[in-house]
């Protein structure tokens, strides 16, 4: 578990430290100095970071990792393997290397954001260093990538410090950049005022440590140089932007409108380039303004398992700096959520309203706990702090490590060791077949995975690719570590489909338990199972049985997202496919359970373990729900439904039984049948809508269970959709016969007609010579089997999505459009990735065409995975796009990276009927609403706008009034939806 204490889009505050002119104790270089900190402005001064030497472990508790692979950035620590400037921990980086999609320059690092108010003013810095050559071989991410920036013409690579101050909708309102830190000094083509300072240069001071490595002299980064916005994006090379104000002073004054403050550490890295940098104390130092208070001293706070604290307990304490005056805390702006229930009433005070002692009291054993605190202060300012921990007193724990040896051979209760020991894994040898399986059988890790073995735990079979996992230690080990420094917990890593691993004991403990098991995932969903054996122990023909299964992402836990990268791990209950927890009882006597590596993309693992249950029992289960999870083109007359059933000992009845539908409660027209088994259904649902179905089922002693699904009602047949493997061929022709419409009739490039395939930058674009082409012939956009959902008519495996689409990539789609207005959705899977959208309107069949931007579909961030299928809603700043068509036009889709693209869908768009009246001088109005979608409202001063939007409401299948205040002699009022 983890303690997160600065939210993404919420302030922080705790762990206030000077600032560090006080705590240069390294050789270092100074940029930019001038004269920035009097004496007078240093008395109230305070850097407002949370770890600004990324002290804490992990790192990115504080932090927040701005990267598409968790490998790429992490804890420097300060022994041999490190570059640390003071304390014992930096931050180290190295670029992605083209990894997980990503861009040619992909601006990755870690950031801070946090509250503030117009007119408070900062000074920020950090201080920069990385290796020039480094002997010693076990340097942090030595994967031949550590050394010092270089260039070799395939790209650049640029390190810098940034403060971006942001608006309540996270628009950047302006922003400032320290100078460029470059293998190079150069001025980039079209920018202007932009300061490089080149690190290769001789006249870098350079330092020798004990091992013989030799790294720069660290260099102090500040912040002076404000940047043009209109030069400024998410991913493109600080270098190439443009300067517009250099800060003699170098104080940073937060603009009008501000609502946040964000700081950034960065590295825009091209694919092929190597080199890290390292980076300590940095500084965000508020001079003046209001302050956020600070959250402090939180327990437990998830940095240890297996919590035995009864109460949650935290401080909250004003801050000012600048001689504002200094905030209260009102007790009805604090806020606590406990797994998603607000339990602000139950909280207890001491102490002031400038310096609370709050205690939340009688947390649940054996149970998870996702906590968000939120304080709302007399300046406006809000903190966060969350924590994800346990409560668990487990009776059994297993580490992955202590699989069986020679040939079902096991030890009962193992302790980790570095050496052979009557009671250690160490050095022992698994048999293949018998006592484990991986890689097909074969053993044989795939290429580069053997470095990964390290000495410890040194299982001597050399079949399995274990990791240092980096997670939070499990007490035994951290005991072990006392005496012995060599013991760290592991996972199983390159965990392919399809790999086991035996567990033998005797006994296992007695009775009825939960079993969880700590796991991460990089790619999107994965699951583990678990087995128990029932013949051929000891033997190459073995029989079992299925337990259960660990999935990620898991509806059981509530420190979502999950599975988005290898790094993070979760404890995840033993659940049945239709995510029901279930009781683990393991017969008496020797029994061998198996963890058995799942189809869908193995898991990292460390270990599983036994838990009794909670003192209210299992919760109730839900089960055959229809529409499933993730289903497509279901039938909206059928409706919803699904089956409630209580846990042995317990009881539901009909009023334990919850359900909303996008937001709305719907429990009251729910329909019941039976009396076990409850079964629930509500019916009809509205056609071409996404839902998202949340079911509560509660039983008589409170324990309670909740599952969310999401589906759709697209009509299909009936909705227009283009696959975009379907792309122009022969210079801008198409399927004018079955008009795209017949599966997969561009196969093979057989149309009638095409004589020379798609032809490049007329049909299609696609950089390099990525992927492959099993559809279509060699020319065009790559081809690959698809994960997806079927239209109707099409068939696995013969169906195919557009993957390698390379950010730039682009190919034309020419048919005779339906007429009519219409949403258009895409079927995407990625990772944070986007597909624009764009109308061609002249140069058709030409290498010269112009094109009209229709809007950006944007991939589903909660669901990264190239095989996590998502509807995405065409979007134009925003708000979702309304596209007129009508006859034979031609579109086109353009990646922006990190996406596959299986089709787009258009759904008309469906008029609103509403009434006004005059009450009071205020327009009243009454909107009928449909059960999931939203309404917007909008008013203008005028028939052509500009609109402002005054609200959102949901729809709940009835009338909803509205009241619009009046404004002015005159007023227009429209409403859109979604």
């Amino acid at each position: 578990m983890s303690m997160k204490i600065n939210s993404s889009t919420r302030p922080n505050g705790a762990d206030r430290r000077p600032a560090l002119a006080s705590r240069n104790r390294c050789r270092g270089l100074l940029l930019l100095a001038a004269g920035l900190f009097g004496a007078g402005t240093m008395a109230q001064a305070t850097n407002i970071l949370v770890d600004p030497g990324f002290e804490t472990t992990p790192i990115f508790s504080s932090w927040t990792a701005q990267t598409t692979e968790s490998w790429s950035m992490n804890t420097a620590t300060s022994t041999p393997n490190g570059l640390v400037r003071t304390g014992s921990n930096a931050l180290w980086m190295q670029g992605l290397y083209g990894n997980g999609g990503a861009l040619a320059y992909y601006n990755m690092g870690a950031y801070q954001t946090l509250a503030c108010a117009p007119g408070a003013t900062f000074t920020a810095d950090a201080w920069f260093s990385a290796y020039v050559s480094y002997p010693y071989a076990g340097l942090d991410g030595a994967n031949g990538n550590s050394g010092l920036l270089t260039s070799d013409g395939s790209g650049v690579e640029d390190c810098w410090v940034e403060v971006q101050f942001l608006n309540s909708a996270n628009t950047i309102l302006a922003d400032y950049k320290s100078v460029i830190l470059s293998p190079i000094t150069a001025t980039q083509p079209g920018s202007a005022g932009v300061q490089t300072f080149n690190v290769t240069a001789p006249s870098v001071p350079t330092v020798t440590d004990t091992n013989g490595n030799v790294y720069l002299a660290w260099i102090d980064c500040q912040v002076t140089n404000q940047y043009d916005l209109s030069t400024i994006g998410p991913d493109t090379d600080p270098a190439t932007e443009s300067v517009t104000n250099t800060l003699k002073n170098g104080i940073i004054t937060a603009p009008a409108g501000t609502a946040f403050v964000k700081y950034f550490v960065g590295l825009a890295q091209a694919a092929n380039e190597s080199g890290a940098d390292f980076w300590d104390d940095c500084t965000l130092i508020q001079l003046g303004g209001p302050s956020p208070s600070v959250i402090s001293g939180l327990t437990p706070d998830g940095t240890h398992f297996f919590n035995t604290n009864t109460s949650l307990t935290f401080s909250i304490t004003s801050a000012s700096t600048g001689g504002s005056p200094l905030p209260t805390n009102p007790t009805n702006g604090i806020t606590v959520l406990v797994n998603g229930v607000n339990q602000a009433a139950n909280l207890q005070f001491t102490g002031t309203s400038t310096a609370w002692n709050v205690t939340l009291p009688n947390l649940a054993a054996n149970s998870l706990f996702n906590v968000i605190i939120t304080v709302d202060n007399s300046a406006g300012l809000v903190t966060t702090a969350t924590a994800n921990f346990d409560t668990f007193q487990p009776v059994f724990i297993v580490p992955v490590e202590t699989y069986d040896y020679n040939g079902g051979q096991f030890i009962q209760n193992p302790v980790p060791t570095t050496a052979t020991a009557s009671n250690s894994y160490f050095g022992l040898a698994g048999t293949l077949g018998t006592d484990m399986s991986t890689y097909g059988g074969t053993g044989t890790l795939p290429n580069g995975a053997s470095t990964l073995i390290p000495a410890y735990p040194d299982r001597t079979d050399a079949n399995v690719a274990f990791q240092n996992s980096g997670d939070t230690q499990l007490p035994l080990y951290l005991a072990a570590e006392a005496t012995d420094s060599g013991v760290y917990n592991v996972n199983i890593g390159y965990n392919d489909a399809g790999n086991w691993f035996n567990y033998t004991r005797n006994p296992y403990p007695a009775g009825n338990y939960e079993v969880f098991a700590r796991v991460a995932g990089g790619q999107g969903a994965a699951s583990e199972y678990l087995n128990i054996l029932t013949s051929g122990y000891g033997t190459t023909t073995q029989t079992t049985n299925r337990l259960g299964e660990f999935d990620i992402p898991n509806i059981n836990l509530y420190d979502s997202p999950q599975g988005t990268d290898w790094s993070h791990y979760y404890w995840v209950p033993l659940t049945d496919a239709d995510g029901n927890l279930v009781p683990v009882n393991v017969p008496s006597g020797r029994q061998t359970l198996q963890l058995l590596s799942a189809p869908i993309a193995g898991e990292n693992v460390i270990s599983f373990l036994f838990v009794p249950f909670p003192s209210t029992g299992l919760p109730p289960t839900i089960n055959n729900i229809i529409p499933a999870n993730g289903a497509v083109f279901a039938a909206g007359a059928a409706g919803f439904s699904f089956t409630a059933t209580a846990s042995s000992g317990s009881t539901i009845n009909h009023s334990g039984i919850h359900l909303s539908l996008n937001g709305a409660d719907v429990t009251s027209s729910l329909t019941f049948s039976g009396a076990g088994p409850i079964n629930a259904s509500y019916a009809p649902l509205r056609t071409n809508t996404i839902y998202t179905a949340v079911m509560a089922v509660t039983n008589t002693v409170g324990a309670g269970v909740t599952r969310t699904v999401m589906f759709d009602t697209f009509s299909e047949p009936g909705n227009f959709y283009v696959k975009l493997v379907d792309f122009d061929f022969n210079g801008g022709l198409y399927d004018t016969s079955g008009n795209g419409l017949a599966p997969n009739a561009y196969e093979g490039d057989s149309l009638s007609g095409d004589t020379v395939g798609a032809v490049t930058n007329i049909d299609y674009s696609h950089n390099g010579t990525s992927g492959n082409f099993p559809y279509r012939g060699p020319t065009g956009l790559a081809q690959e089997v698809t994960t997806d959902a079927q239209l109707p008519g099409y068939t696995a495996p013969n169906d195919w999505d557009v993957g390698y689409f390379n950010s730039g990539d682009w190919a034309n789609y020419t048919r005779n459009y339906p007429a009519g207005k219409f949403y258009v959705f895409a079927r995407l899977a990625g990772y944070s990735g986007s597909v624009a959208l764009s109308q061609v309107t002249a140069g058709q069949g030409t290498a010269n065409q112009t094109l009209n931007a229709l809007g950006t579909f944007f991939s589903d961030t909660a669901d990264q995975s190239w095989t996590g299928w998502n509807w995405c809603p065409l979007l134009n700043g925003g708000v979702p796009s309304v596209v007129t068509l009508g006859g034979v036009e031609t579109l086109r889709a353009t990646s922006g990276g990190n996406a596959n693209a299986n089709y787009f869908m258009l759904v008309p768009v469906q008029g609103i009927k509403l009434s006004a009246v005059n009450i009071n001088g205020n327009a009243a109005l009454s909107i009928p609403t449909t059960l999931g979608l939203s309404y917007r409202i909008w008013q203008a001063t005028t028939l052509n706008g500009p609109w402002t939007l005054l609200e959102t409401v949901a729809g709940t299948g009835a009338a909803t009034a509205v009241s619009i205040p009046s404004s002015g002699s005159q007023g227009f009022i429209k409403v859109t939806s979604p």
